[in-house]
C-alpha cells in the first residue's frame, strides 16, 4: 500500500485497483518458441561479430601484402641502383685502364726515340763528331756528355716525378735487361707493371717488384698507389722477379 502511494505522489494517478487477473503459465510450445527465439539472436550476434572479425581479418591481410609490396619494389630500387653503381664504376675502370695503357704506349714510343737518339749521339761520338756536340752542351749548361751517353732520363725539378731502375732478378733461362725509366709522381704501381710487361713481354704476368733497402714487397694492395704515396719518388731502384 505504501508502494502505491509513492507511485500515486510521483505519478498523479489516484485510481488504483488491484489486478485480481492471475499470471498464466507458458506452455511447453510457447517456451519451446521463446527458446528458439533466443538462440536464433544469440545466433544473428555470433554470426554479425564473426563478419566483423573476417573483413577485419581481409583489411588487415590487404595492409599486410601492400607492405609487402612496397618493401619487395624499396629493395628492388635498391638493386637496381646498386647495379647501376656497380656498372657506373666498370666503366670508369674501362677508362681509366685504357688511359693509363695510352699513356704506357706513349712512354714506349718515348723511350723508343730517347734509345734511337742515345745511340746516334754514340755513333756520333765513335766517328769523332762528340767532341764539338759536348762542348757546346757544356757551353749551354746541359748535363755533361757521360750522362747523355749513359742514356739516363732526367727526372724534373720539381719533385713531380719519380725515376725508378728496375733490376731483374731471374733465376730462369729467361734474359731481360735492366730498365731505367722516368714516370710522373702521380702514376700508380700497376702502370708501372703494365710498362715493364710491355717492354719485356717474356716476363710472367706474376713478376713480383721489391725495394732491397730498406725491405720491403709490393703486392698488388699496392697497385692503386701513387709512386709518391710508395715513396719512389723522385727515384727509386727496384728488383724484378718472378
Amino acid at each position: 500500500m505504501d508502494l502505491a502511494q509513492y507511485h500515486g505522489t510521483k505519478s498523479g494517478h489516484t485510481d488504483f485497483s488491484e489486478s485480481s487477473d492471475a499470471v498464466k503459465p507458458l506452455t511447453e510450445e510457447e517456451k519451446k518458441a521463446k527458446l528458439d527465439e533466443l538462440q536464433r539472436k544469440i545466433a544473428e550476434k555470433r554470426k554479425k561479430r564473426e563478419e566483423i572479425e573476417k573483413e577485419e581479418q581481409r583489411r588487415n591481410e590487404l595492409i599486410r601484402r601492400k607492405a609487402g609490396q612496397d618493401m619487395a619494389e624499396h629493395q628492388e630500387r635498391l638493386k637496381e641502383e646498386q647495379m647501376k653503381k656497380d656498372l657506373e664504376k666498370q666503366r670508369r675502370e674501362k677508362e681509366d685502364d685504357k688511359r693509363a695503357a695510352r699513356r704506357i704506349k706513349e712512354q714506349i714510343e718515348q723511350d723508343k726515340r730517347d734509345r734511337a737518339a742515345r745511340l746516334a749521339k754514340e755513333k756520333a761520338e765513335r766517328d769523332g763528331t762528340a767532341g764539338d756536340a759536348a762542348a757546346a752542351a757544356a757551353g749551354a749548361g746541359a748535363p755533361p756528355v757521360s750522362m747523355i751517353r749513359a742514356g739516363v732520363p732526367r727526372v724534373a725539378a720539381t719533385g713531380t716525378q719519380a725515376r725508378l731502375q728496375i733490376r731483374p732478378m731471374l733465376q730462369s733461362d729467361k734474359q731481360v735487361a735492366p730498365i731505367t725509366h722516368v714516370f710522373e709522381a702521380t702514376q700508380t704501381l700497376k702502370e708501372v707493371r703494365a710498362f715493364i710487361k710491355e717492354s719485356a713481354p717474356e716476363l710472367s704476368s706474376h713478376f713480383k717488384l721489391s725495394l732491397s733497402f730498406p725491405r720491403k714487397d709490393f703486392g698488388s694492395h699496392d697497385d692503386s698507389k701513387t709512386l709518391k704515396e710508395l715513396g719512389l719518388a723522385p727515384s727509386a731502384a727496384l728488383i724484378l722477379t718472378e
